[in-house]
C-alpha cells in the first residue's frame, strides 16, 4: 500500500498557496517595470530575481520593488525544499515514477493522480476511471435528440487543474 495514500503530495494546499501568490507578485513586478519602460527577458522563475537587477532601476522605482522583490526571495528557498521533498516522494513510488515518464506529467501531477485514483481495481474499465475523475461529457436528451456538452467536473478538482 502507498505511503501517501489517501493523501496528495507534501504540504499540497501549503505549496499552492506560495506559488499562486509569487505568481501574483511576479506579474505586479513585471507590470511595475513595464510601465517605467523596462521589459525583461524570459525565463524560468528562479531566475527572475536575478533578470530584475540587470537594468538600472530609479531609487524610487527600486524602492516600490524592493518588498515584493525580498518576500519572492524568502519565498524561493522553502517552495524548493517542497518541490524536492516532493520529488524524493515520488521517486519513492514505482507506479508515480512510471506516470512522471509520460509527456507533461510531472511529479506533482503524478503524485497528485495516484492519490486520487487509491485503488486501480476499482475501477474495471476506462470509462468508468474517466468518470470518476469526472473526464467524461454531459450528456442530455430531448425529445429524439441527444446532446453532449461541457465536462461533468465531478471528480477531483486538483487532478483536473493538474
Amino acid at each position: 500500500m502507498p505511503s501517501h495514500q489517501g493523501k496528495g503530495p507534501p504540504d499540497e494546499a501549503v505549496r499552492d498557496a506560495v506559488v499562486r501568490s509569487r505568481t501574483r507578485w511576479l506579474r505586479v513586478v513585471r507590470t511595475l517595470l513595464r510601465h517605467h519602460g523596462y521589459r525583461l527577458q524570459s525565463g524560468a522563475v528562479e531566475s527572475f530575481l536575478g533578470r530584475v537587477e540587470e537594468p538600472e532601476l530609479s531609487a524610487d522605482l527600486q524602492a516600490t520593488l524592493e518588498p515584493l522583490l525580498r518576500t519572492m526571495q524568502s519565498v524561493n528557498e522553502p517552495l524548493a525544499a517542497l518541490e524536492q521533498q516532493t520529488g524524493t516522494m515520488a521517486h519513492s513510488e514505482e507506479v508515480v515514477e512510471r506516470l512522471s515518464t509520460a509527456p507533461g506529467i510531472g511529479p506533482l501531477t503524478a503524485l497528485a493522480f495516484v492519490a486520487t485514483l487509491d485503488e486501480v481495481a476499482r475501477c474495471n474499465y476506462t470509462p468508468q476511471f474517466e468518470s470518476s475523475l469526472g473526464l467524461v461529457p454531459r450528456e442530455g436528451s430531448l425529445d429524439e435528440q441527444q446532446w453532449r456538452g461541457t465536462l461533468t467536473k465531478q471528480g477531483s478538482g486538483r487532478v483536473q487543474a493538474l
